[in-house]
C-alpha cells in the first residue's frame, strides 16, 4: 500500500490520469487525512517497487510517498460488515 501526498498546488484530476497509466497500481482510493490517495500496488519484488516509487514521486503534483508492505493478508474482500443493520 502506498499512501500519496499531494503538493498544494498539484492539480487532482492529472495525478488521478496518472495514476491510472501506471499498471503496477490495483486499486486507487482518494481519502481525507494527510495523505491524498491510498493505491494498492502489485510488484514482483523489492526493485520493482523501489522503482515504481521512482516513478510515483515524478508524478508532477506529488509531494511524497509512505510505503507500507504487507507480509499476510489476514482478511480481504469481505462484502458485509459483522454488525451490519442492513443485512438483519
Amino acid at each position: 500500500l502506498v499512501s500519496i501526498e499531494q503538493t498544494d498546488d498539484g492539480d487532482q484530476d492529472e495525478i488521478c490520469v496518472a495514476l491510472e497509466a501506471l499498471e503496477e497500481i490495483e486499486d486507487c482510493w482518494f481519502v481525507a487525512g494527510d495523505e491524498s490517495y491510498v493505491v494498492k500496488v502489485r510488484v514482483p519484488d523489492i526493485d520493482a517497487l523501489e522503482g515504481l516509487l521512482g516513478r510515483l514521486r515524478r508524478i508532477p503534483g506529488v509531494g511524497r510517498t509512505h510505503t507500507t508492505v504487507v507480509l499476510s493478508t489476514k482478511g480481504e474482500g469481505r462484502a458485509v460488515l459483522p454488525g451490519d443493520p442492513a443485512t438483519a
